[in-house]
């Protein structure tokens, strides 16, 4: 049976009302400048955007695909999208896994578990309308790589389900971090059987950002596969909305100075406010064409 994306797993996404591009095939030149860095993300079968898609999403609007992933019983889903946004702070938005439950009304608990010199683990516990608790441990990445090929045109924050899946929950369980649930609320909670997927951002040179997602899940257990579907259209938007609203409302709050470290777009820790007001800006420059050297960001005098 094929399983669909479940946007309860962590389908995160988001939607603003961006203004008229001022010149939109300007955009598309630079789309096609950093494209070639793509072959770098972590999700090689990721889709890439037409032109077609790049003009309407500079509209204001979502464009999305969905596909079959080859050799395996799963779909992906893709979507991108022009937003009015500050960079910088919707990273720290998709990149800080410790707020998603104010994002989202099926993430009842987010935690991060631990944390490695270029990665970290997350715990979520998530629930939706007639289906049972699910939870998961993402292993989580900012890809270094990337950031450097294209001295930081294009940020990518990915993640897959963590191999050790069982052995951490059972760690996650005795954290003390855990404010709403405890071992007994997901006794009979279904693991997610998988979980990868990833966002990608290209701050683009008037000011906006490109923002697109991936994701292919499979929730684990025996939904139908029309109940996954009727989750995935009946939350998509609301889902986008809330991650825009958030940024736009809470994110200069909520990333204060005692906001612990976060995993930049370069793949090192560094605090939110060194991150949002550092030297140098992570600004668009001109593509000199082949692999560019490596790159710093807003971090990089920390």
């Amino acid at each position: 049976m094929r399983r669909f994306p479940a946007l309860l797993a962590l389908l995160p996404f988001t939607l603003a009302t961006a203004p008229a591009a001022a010149d939109d095939a300007a955009t598309i030149e630079w789309m096609h400048e950093v494209a070639p860095f793509r072959e770098l993300r972590d999700r090689k079968d990721a889709p890439v955007p037409t032109d077609a898609e790049i003009r309407a999403a500079l509209g204001g609007e979502i464009v999305a695909r969905r596909g079959e992933i080859p050799g395996t019983s799963l779909d992906y889903v893709w979507a991108a999208r022009v937003l009015d946004v500050d960079p910088k702070l919707f990273w720290l938005a998709i990149i800080d896994r410790e707020h998603y439950e104010q994002l989202s009304d099926n993430i009842v608990e987010s935690i991060i578990t631990e944390q490695q010199p270029d990665r970290f683990f997350s715990y979520n516990v998530l629930e939706a309308p007639l289906v049972s608790t699910r939870h998961q441990v993402l292993e989580c990445f900012a890809n270094r790589e990337l950031y450097e090929a294209s001295d930081g045109k294009i940020w990518e924050h990915y993640w897959h389900r963590a191999s050790d899946v069982e052995k951490r929950i059972a760690e996650a369980l005795q954290s003390p971090k855990l404010e709403r649930i405890g071992p007994e609320d997901v006794e009979k909670a279904v693991i997610v059987a998988h979980n990868d997927g990833s966002w990608m951002l290209i701050p683009l040179p008037d000011g906006r950002l490109w923002a697109e997602t991936y994701s292919a899940n499979d929730p684990g257990g025996s939904i139908p596969d029309f109940i996954v579907r009727k989750v995935a259209a009946s939350s998509t938007e609301k889902t986008l909305k809330s991650y825009e609203a958030w940024t736009r409302r809470q994110a200069r709050i909520h990333f204060g100075a005692a906001h612990p470290d976060v995993l930049a777009p370069d793949g090192t820790w560094v605090k939110p406010a060194a991150f949002i007001n550092g030297s140098p800006a992570f600004a668009p420059q001109p593509t000199t064409g082949g692999q560019a050297g490596s790159g710093t960001g807003a971090h990089g005098d920390q």
